[in-house]
């Protein structure tokens, strides 16, 4: 089964004179939005922000991805990617389970060499 390539775009380095409207508008110019929702929590330093547009399509977003990626919108390039589903890495260990993880093996690398100092 192929992967879907999704209608949540990333765009990042969006200047902070630039608003949703302004950013619906332009990519409405492509292919049409579904909403477009700003990130004030990544804001950076310099004040540019990131948000996601969702479009109305898969082609859409792949149409906007190509027309906007590095497009110049109020002096700054923007950066568009598509937002792939979050997948979970299976190879993550939280800290607080690493943790309880290493006291297992403290605990059984200590007993194990008591059994062995015993015999």
């Amino acid at each position: 089964m192929a992967a879907s390539f999704g209608k949540r775009l990333f765009v990042r380095n969006i200047a902070a004179s630039v608003d949703s409207f302004d950013l619906e508008d332009l990519f409405n110019s492509v292919s049409d939005v579904e909403k477009i929702e700003m990130d004030p929590s990544l804001t950076a330093p310099n004040g540019n922000r990131a948000g996601y547009v969702y479009m109305q399509s898969e082609q859409g977003a792949k149409d906007c991805i190509e027309r906007f990626n590095g497009f110049e919108k109020s002096g700054v390039r923007l950066i568009v990617t598509a937002d792939a589903p979050h997948r979970p890495d299976p190879n993550f260990v939280s800290p607080k389970r690493r943790k309880a993880m290493a006291a297992k093996m403290k605990g059984a690398a200590c007993s194990t060499t008591k059994s062995a100092a015993q015999t």
